[in-house]
């Protein structure tokens, strides 16, 4: 419910999503768990493992497929990953983010993305939960330590009304892009 839209403002035909599609490339897996939640599991593959805990030892397919896949994406022309979302569900929205004291690249993302929802959504209540990715097992601090990509999980909450879910995505979805392409343009001296 909120990466249809998210990656709707990213795919859309507006000037800022036609300018932020002309210098970033945007990589999505839509469900890394389709045989889990075929049977109705939405964090256990069919072997039963939670896949949210499997970002360090990669003893899953699942995992192992998108980190080998984005190795394979980066390695030609040496691309960076400048910033990593996942989507899940949990009872609450809140947004896992990485500690600040964490250098990234580039700089200042997180920060200035929160406060973009903050301020473009002033009554939604916006949760942000950082925590070290350094030692962490989830995707958004395998990002951190492979790519020193900002990165957070966004799990949506399951009472959530599902216009909210679609205005918080949009709204998050513009500021990503209008974060990144400031900063790619400070990188380029301008």
């Amino acid at each position: 419910m909120a990466l249809v839209p998210f990656l709707e403002e990213l795919l859309g035909d507006s000037p800022l999503a036609r300018d932020f599609r002309s210098r970033f490339r945007i990589h999505v897996v839509p469900l890394m768990n389709p045989d889990g939640v075929d049977l109705g599991h939405w964090r256990h593959n069919t072997g039963g493992v939670d896949l949210n805990r499997d970002w360090v030892a990669f003893h899953q397919p699942e995992t192992r497929a998108v980190r080998d896949e984005m190795a394979r994406i980066m390695a030609p022309d040496g691309s960076e990953l400048w910033f990593f979302a996942d989507f899940h569900s949990t009872n609450r929205d809140v947004f896992y983010t990485l500690d600040r004291s964490l250098e990234t690249r580039p700089a200042g993302v997180l920060d200035a993305w929160i406060e973009h929802i903050r301020t473009s959504l002033p009554d939604y209540v916006l949760e942000d939960a950082p925590s070290d990715g350094g030692h962490g097992v989830v995707s958004r601090d395998w990002a951190w330590r492979e790519h020193q990509a900002p990165g957070m999980i966004y799990e949506v909450g399951d009472t959530t009304p599902r216009p909210l879910i679609r205005q918080v995505a949009e709204t998050a979805a513009r500021g990503t892009m209008e974060i990144l392409l400031e900063r790619a343009r400070q990188e380029d001296g301008g």
